[in-house]
């Protein structure tokens, strides 16, 4: 009986081997989500805001591709703000401006979206906004996916006046980022600053392969102290997501089959 027992048991694994190896059933559906966004509001001088004022243009970019040869592209730019229209590809023309995660489900079809906005320049008033995204749903119909919305202020005009100047800015950021599904991939969001081509500082730089990120609240720049005249001031706002999906293979089912088998003889031989 022994003998018999681990003749099942040799049977049974050769069968749920043979059909990891060699089966030729089709993979089981797969999809992958991700998402980046950052909206920024209430962008502002604090401190000697009487002796420094900034004026500049502003520029927004959006980019979607797909590894079906999809891609879109689109760009703005502007004096008080910059609005690019967005780049979409699938199930997401109704999207345009929206800066937040959209639901999802296994029966949707795939969309591939990015946008950017500059709401507003007025960083002396205290009304400095912006807000970009990327975002993507594939399911396996599709080798990869990628998207990135960014906004720049480059080289704008910092005046400095008499005796120079002592401050800060101080924003409110909105930032979320989520990776889910069967596959990998990345999702991205920075946002930094500088002055005469030093950085003041990496105000977010995140990057994620797995689960979800989010930062929210009031933020600051350390102190900055500039001499009086003109200086120049550039802020760059990135956000991206680039993720492939990965079908589990149908013999990786009929494997675990086999264990479940394996096991039920256990516990009978047990008994």
């Amino acid at each position: 009986m022994e003998f018999s027992y681990m003749k099942k048991i040799k049977i049974i694994a050769s069968l749920a081997c043979a059909g990891l190896l060699g089966s030729s059933m089709p993979s089981q559906a797969a999809s992958i989500y991700a998402v980046s966004y950052t909206n920024v509001t209430g962008f502002s001088i604090t401190g000697a805001t009487n002796n420094v004022s900034v004026s500049g243009f502003s520029f927004s970019n959006a980019a979607a591709a797909d590894s079906n040869g999809n891609s879109v592209a689109n760009v703005d730019l502007g004096m008080t703000g910059s609005d690019t229209a967005a780049s979409c590809i699938g199930d997401c023309t109704s999207y345009n401006n929206q800066f937040y995660s959209h639901p999802h489900s296994i029966s949707d079809t795939d969309f591939i979206y990015a946008d950017a906005v500059v709401t507003s320049t007025d960083i002396n008033g205290g009304l400095g906004a912006a807000s970009s995204i990327a975002e993507g749903y594939i399911s396996d119909n599709l080798d990869f996916a990628f998207a990135t919305g960014s906004n720049s202020l480059t080289n704008a005009t910092i005046n400095v006046g008499s005796g120079g100047a002592n401050f800060q800015f101080s924003f409110i950021l909105d930032n979320y980022m989520e990776l889910s599904g069967d596959g990998y991939g990345t999702a991205w969001s920075s946002l930094s600053l500088s002055i005469d081509n030093n950085s003041i500082g990496s105000l977010l730089n995140e990057t994620i392969s797995a689960n979800s990120s989010s930062s929210s609240g009031t933020f600051s720049t350390s102190n900055i102290s500039l001499t009086e005249g003109t200086h120049y001031l550039s802020i760059s706002m990135d956000n991206g997501i680039n993720i492939t999906p990965v079908p589990v293979p149908a013999a990786v089912w009929l494997f675990g089959s086999g264990l479940i088998g394996l096991a039920s003889i256990a516990r009978r031989r047990k008994q």
